[in-house]
């Protein structure tokens, strides 16, 4: 039996602040793999890597150097560049563009050219990246798999501003979305393996807690 109060005795108090972690940390863990269970959306992110002029504009520079695209001088040529990021948790398919259509990037000013399409891993699909109208480039319904990096690089007539329009079920697309995904699912698995490997030991030190105290008494 206990001696005293049972709020003057520490082995009581050991087991209810064991009870009060355990519980919380089950409910954090259980918080965490529910939400994971439950955010079946995709999501694709995209970011702006370089706009660069070919140019120096000021008196006496570069008034002796043109670009020409098919036999024209170009005034005011830039190289820009964009990736699309696929950051899960699903590939993307052609199924999720809406009505099947494109995902546009209007860059308000003349899209002379896209120059490079590239995956930056090997064995990643192709991605259908054309120039649609005057300022705008176009990404058809194709396959996007989970992790896919792609860089797109155009030549425009101007310095760039970007903005997008995007018709996607079931997929979040956003520009600057990469950092805040990973963080999500690293702190989501930062929760559930706390969980995993500290709840099942908070009840038991408690217990082992109250009979180590009793045995110490009794002897």
């Amino acid at each position: 039996m206990l001696a005293g109060p049972w709020y003057e005795n520490l082995e009581v108090w050991s087991i209810a602040i064991s009870a009060i972690v355990g519980l919380g940390v089950g409910w954090l863990g259980a918080w965490a793999t529910i939400r994971a269970a439950r955010s079946q959306r995709g999501t694709l992110g995209w970011s702006i890597t370089g706009r660069s002029g070919l140019l120096l504009h000021g008196p006496g520079l570069g008034s002796e150097i043109t670009v020409n695209l098919n036999g024209r001088a170009l005034s005011d040529p830039h190289i820009t560049t964009f990736l699309l990021i696929n950051t899960g948790p699903c590939d993307v398919t052609s199924a999720h563009f809406a009505d099947n259509k494109p995902i546009c990037f209007d860059l308000h000013v003349l899209v002379k050219a896209i120059l490079n399409v590239a995956n930056r891993d090997d064995g990643m699909p192709s991605l259908l990246v054309e120039k649609a109208e005057d300022t705008r480039i176009e990404v058809k319904p194709c396959l996007i798999k989970v992790g896919q990096v792609t860089e797109v690089t155009a030549l425009v007539e101007g310095l760039p501003e970007f903005s997008t329009e995007a018709h996607l079920i079931d997929i979040d697309f956003s520009m600057g979305v990469v950092t805040a995904t990973f963080g999500r699912r690293f702190v989501g698995g930062l929760l559930r393996q706390l969980s995993a490997s500290i709840l099942p030991s908070i009840p038991a030190f408690g217990v082992l807690s109250l009979l180590s105290r009793n045995t110490d008494e009794h002897t």
